[in-house]
């Protein structure tokens, strides 16, 4: 369970939000996850939206659940009801598209009105989180875009990142993608994850494949060579998948890089030698499955 408060709370979250104060700072939402002391069967079930006006101008956009105290400062607040999803989710639209997230003017009220749009039920939510990733958006938007699709948005919002891994230019954006693809409790999730770690590592596969025709047709006297230049590409194929995989990762990529130049060193047939070969692929393939078992609750954990 999550429970969403605004971003100056006075501390007093205790078992449940607490007081909101609403005139502290900039920010737009905290969230918290549950932890202890009495547990609470059902949290709040629907969130509030909460817009300040100051000289008939937008200057804030709050997003807080419904169960928290809110402290106006002594400001009147004017509570409306009976407003529908889709009318929430065309307003608030208004204040992100276009919006550079990562220093942009007004990125604190967009970064909040994004999060509000996440979390409506209505499917014009999704369509709202698909239009920011238009390559026309700039990037900031369009990766947290992304991991709102993942973390929020269900089929729909895999759909999109299957989309956006296929064909958002920005390699930043795309490595968002993968991130986002690791919250989704959808199952495809994983696949597409599977597809685009494999879509990066086969130029070195291919790369490697083709050293052992040369080699074989054209300089045998130098077939010593073939396990460390294979070592060393599938080295270079794990790095390139690095960012589409758990981060402890790059440590399988030094490993096979560093047997894959041991072995040149040698100079000579001990490259080939079913030890050397064994200890080097064996090892390896032991440090892999190490590092997705150990990676594995982890990555639930933040999910």
């Amino acid at each position: 369970e999550r429970t969403m408060c605004c971003g100056d709370s006075d501390g007093s979250w205790g078992n449940g939000c607490g007081h909101c104060r609403l005139e502290d700072g900039d920010r737009g939402i905290n969230m918290r996850s549950g932890d202890g002391g009495t547990a609470k069967l059902e949290g709040p079930r629907n969130l509030v939206v909460l817009l300040r006006t100051e000289n008939k101008r937008l200057t804030k956009i709050r997003v807080v659940s419904e169960e928290c105290t809110l402290d106006a400062g002594n400001l009147t607040l004017t509570w409306l009801s009976g407003v529908k999803s889709s009318e929430s989710v065309t307003l608030l639209q208004r204040f992100v598209h276009g919006t550079d997230l990562d220093g942009g003017e007004n990125q604190h009220m967009a970064h909040a009105a994004l999060t509000a749009i996440a979390m409506q039920a209505d499917s014009d939510a999704d369509r709202a989180l698909v239009s920011f990733t238009q390559t026309g958006e700039p990037s900031s938007l369009r990766r947290q875009a992304a991991f709102w699709l993942g973390a929020a948005r269900g089929k729909a919002g895999l759909a999109a990142l299957e989309k956006m891994a296929k064909t958002d230019p920005s390699s930043e954006v795309r490595a968002q993608v993968a991130f986002a693809l690791s919250v989704s409790h959808e199952p495809g999730a994983i696949d597409e994850m599977i597809r685009m770690a494999a879509e990066q590592f086969l130029p070195s596969a291919g790369a490697g494949a083709l050293l052992t025709v040369v080699l074989f047709a054209f300089v045998p006297s130098a077939l010593w060579m073939l396990p460390g230049l294979w070592q060393i590409t599938f080295s270079l194929g794990v790095f390139s998948s690095c960012r589409f995989l758990p981060r402890p990762m790059v440590a399988a990529g030094a490993w096979y890089l560093l047997t894959g130049l041991f072995c040149i060193a040698l100079a000579d047939a001990r490259a080939l030698s079913p030890w050397t070969m064994g200890i080097s692929y064996g090892a390896g393939q032991l440090l892999v499955a190490g590092i997705l078992l150990s990676t594995r609750p982890e990555a639930e954990d933040e999910s």
